[in-house]
């Protein structure tokens, strides 16, 4: 599956609706995000691969798309007030 689209937001700064393709690339002038995009990119991964422990105090919502041919997979995942996280996946075709 590849990611389609990627959905970020902390406290401090949030990533609405990138939507990636065969080829992405991030570009623009300095100061617009590019580096905490590709920060948001990579603690995605850590958190899926369990290689990044939680803390209590992290806030932060993903909302990730991936794609496959006919099938669209939606996942939510969310880590509010100490971490009580909420977890929604749903598949469409």
């Amino acid at each position: 599956m590849k990611l389609k689209s990627l959905e970020y937001v902390t406290p401090e700064w949030s990533l609405d609706g990138l939507n990636l393709s065969e080829t992405s690339l991030i570009v623009g002038r300095n100061a617009v995000g590019k580096s905490k995009t590709i920060e948001a990119l990579n603690s995605l991964v850590s958190v899926i691969l369990q290689t990044k422990e939680i803390a209590e105090h992290d806030n932060f919502f993903y909302k990730i798309i991936f794609s496959d041919n006919d099938t669209e997979l939606t996942y939510s995942f969310a880590c509010y007030n100490q971490c009580k996280t909420r977890y929604k996946i749903i598949s469409s075709n």
